[in-house]
């Protein structure tokens, strides 16, 4: 059962992640020109704490643990393309983005994915068209289909590290109807 408690560290992971990509975005276009009220008004680990109501922001700190180096998103080719890419961005520079895998090359077969997540060293991407799950080794490129015949999956998450569930074993996935739906694997 989730708790309260576990909403709440859900959440601030999903806001950190949020908060840290945008900085690293704001950083990118501000190439380093920000100044330091600009880097103290907008600080990730500020902005959580302060909306936890942590009384020490050190207690925030711990967050970090669960955040990557690397960050993966599923984006097309351009705004008009059916292409979907799953990309690598490095955050310490966006700009240097490759390509792990192309999951629908043709536009017969457009996946239009959506969400994505890590699990147990994969990608887990969420397929909005095709009503799947699809696993991606992010090293090769590979990969499968875990879960078909979802209703318009548009988000999937690992619950990390809080409360009882298995993050080596356990997806949580919403469809756009707001169902949320437990996925366990293998």
């Amino acid at each position: 059962m989730t708790s309260f408690h576990d909403l709440r560290h859900t959440y601030a992971l999903r806001l950190l992640d949020f908060l840290m990509r945008l900085a690293v975005a704001r950083e990118a276009v501000n190439r380093g020109g920000a100044s330091v009220a600009d880097h103290i008004a907008f600080n990730p680990l500020l902005i959580v704490s302060r909306s936890l109501s942590h009384p020490n922001p050190a207690t925030t700190y711990e967050y970090l643990r669960h955040l990557e180096e690397l960050m993966h998103s599923s984006m097309p080719r351009s705004p008009s393309s059916t292409s979907s890419r799953v990309v690598c961005i490095p955050l310490d520079d966006p700009a240097g983005h490759a390509t792990v895998t192309e999951l629908s090359p043709h536009p017969w077969d457009a996946k239009l994915l959506d969400d994505l997540t890590s699990f147990d060293g994969d990608l887990v991407v969420a397929s909005f068209r095709a009503g799947q799950l699809i696993r991606v080794d992010p090293a090769t490129g590979r990969s499968c289909v875990l879960v078909t015949g979802l209703h318009m999956p548009c988000s999937v998450r690992v619950h990390r590290g809080f409360g009882d569930h298995d993050p080596r074993r356990e997806l949580f996935m919403t469809e756009a109807s707001g169902r949320i739906v437990k996925v366990t694997v293998g």
